[in-house]
């Protein structure tokens, strides 16, 4: 099959988008801020986002510089409408923008690990004291 005949496939079959098409093949089909491989089973399939890289909110637009596939962890869970607004990322280009949400959601992760580890260990606790081991 050629490239038109593919696309075609997955737009009349699959109900993808054009834009979605070609983020995703921009995007090696993986989500842009963490590396999920988004083609890799169906539960991490129905996670796929389009993303704004800088949110509407924040004067983002629709063109496809502006946009990246993501997982719905990073862009609902931990990126959100997180922009940091500054003379610095007026100029930067989509990968350093991306490179400063990586970050970002990194962190983010790692605090919500420690969390769930501490709640772990709170809920383990309670579960010994209430006999519901």
């Amino acid at each position: 099959m050629e490239e038109k005949e593919l696309i075609k496939t997955l737009k009349d079959k699959y109900k993808w988008s054009e834009t979605q098409i070609r983020l995703g093949l921009r995007a090696k089909f993986k989500c842009e801020y963490c590396g999920k491989d988004l083609l890799k089973n169906i539960d991490d399939y129905k996670l796929w986002q389009v993303d704004h890289i800088r949110p509407k909110s924040k004067q983002g637009n629709d063109d496809c510089n502006n946009l990246a596939i993501s997982c719905r962890q990073c862009n609902v869970n931990f990126k959100s409408n997180y922009f940091p607004m500054n003379k610095n990322t007026e100029n930067m280009s989509r990968q350093e923008l991306i490179d400063v949400f990586k970050k970002y959601i990194i962190e983010r992760r790692q605090n919500a690990s420690m969390e769930l580890s501490e709640m772990r260990d709170i809920i383990g606790k309670l579960k010994k004291i209430t006999g519901n081991e």
